[in-house]
């Protein structure tokens, strides 16, 4: 470690803490319980309105959860589920598909 730290020029104390940090397992956005709610109303939504964007379809939900008195769900919340299940729109490329 001190070899490590000479080289680079610091401290060897914010260094040995940021590989101790690497260390621990971050946690990261998995698919949770109370998800299952949240991903059949993005499918039936999806399904019924195909060319809506996460944020109409994320707007659609926090209408619904209003009514129903519950929490609103955050659209890089839906964007992930939706990306999750391969429910998002495809990309705009710009280009007309077919022969030019």
């Amino acid at each position: 470690m001190k070899v490590v730290a000479d080289t680079l020029g610091v401290a060897r104390s914010p260094l040995s803490k940021r590989l101790s940090d690497s260390n621990t397992a971050r946690k990261r956005f998995n698919s949770k319980a109370e998800d299952a709610p949240l991903l059949a109303r993005n499918q039936r939504l999806v399904g019924a309105r195909p060319t809506c964007e996460y944020r109409r379809i994320t707007a659609l939900l926090s209408r619904e959860w209003a009514v129903a008195g519950e929490a609103f769900a955050n659209h890089k919340r839906v964007c992930r589920r939706m990306k999750a299940h391969g429910l998002l729109l495809a990309r705009n490329s710009g280009h007309s598909p077919g022969p030019h």
